[in-house]
């Protein structure tokens, strides 16, 4: 065979094996982000009091303070290499996506279970949102921990 023709047959076949990998890892991750959620259980009320907005894919860490919880302390660093809050003290520390959508003093509804998150600003329903492990910038935002 020409290269050429080698090429023109090997190119496709790439791009099945990249595509293949590529959805293998994201149906890992759903499946991880699944249990996840289910498993932790969180139903949660509260304001933010702070935003910390990083320069990774617009992610960062919501501060929040707990106005009422089913969950007083969840601390999963140790044990979870991913994982989405970390809560103490009636405190919160969310790692939350499309975190420029959020401001200091919004009001915010988590249920883990269902995976949203709804938010409401002044008092009036503003957005609702997908709870999200932040698979590719975790390592990134953990320097903001406050806790």
């Amino acid at each position: 065979m020409k290269p050429r023709k080698i090429s023109l047959f090997l190119i496709p076949i790439l791009c099945l094996v990249v595509y293949f990998i590529m959805t293998t890892e994201s149906n890992d991750e759903d499946r991880y982000e699944e249990t996840y959620f289910k498993n932790l259980n969180l139903h949660l009320i509260g304001i933010i009091k702070d935003v910390k907005i990083t320069n990774t894919n617009d992610c960062g860490i919501l501060y929040i303070k707990i106005l009422n919880s089913n969950i007083n302390h969840y601390d999963p660093r140790k044990k979870e290499k991913y994982y989405y809050c970390v809560i103490k003290d009636y405190k919160a520390e969310i790692l939350q996506d499309d975190i420029r959508e959020f401001r200091k003093n919004d009001s915010v509804i988590i249920d883990s279970h269902t995976r949203t998150l709804i938010n409401y600003r002044q008092g009036v329903f503003n957005f609702k949102d997908n709870l999200n492990i932040l698979f590719n910038a975790q390592s990134f935002i953990e320097k903001y921990h406050k806790m």
